[in-house]
């Protein structure tokens, strides 16, 4: 970890991935030469999450390296974050890709530890 707040996604790359859905709407999309795409937004379902990232589904291909700002909730609050898109890979009729939380402070990794709690409760009902 960092001196400060920021937490280095290395010292957490290596958590377990958990079933959970959501239909997002993605409104900023920063492009590898740091413009804002001002397209329609980004329809996203995400299928899983964990301390380092979620994997989507989406509309149409996302480029790897940008970067996407979109609100997640966990229940009691709604967060904006910001994902680097680690890949994208078409498959059948969507796009799938995973996607890597940037910058996350204290309190990003508890309002996520919310989330990955809330979901590993949930696959372990079923």
């Amino acid at each position: 970890m960092k001196d400060d707040d920021s937490i280095d996604i290395n010292d957490i790359r290596s958590r377990e991935r958990f079933t959970y859905r959501d239909d997002i709407l993605c409104f900023k999309n920063i492009g590898l030469d740091n413009t804002v795409e001002n397209r329609a937004p980004l329809k996203i379902v995400v299928e899983n999450i964990s301390y380092s990232g979620i994997g989507i589904i989406c509309s149409r291909p996302v480029t790897v390296g940008s970067m996407l700002v979109f609100n997640i909730n966990n229940g009691q609050e709604v967060r904006e974050m910001m994902l680097e898109v680690k890949w994208c890979q078409r498959k059948q009729d969507a796009h799938h890709a995973g996607l890597q939380f940037i910058g996350l402070k204290r309190p990003d990794i508890y309002f996520l530890h919310e989330m990955v709690n809330k979901s590993k409760k949930e696959n372990n009902k079923n």
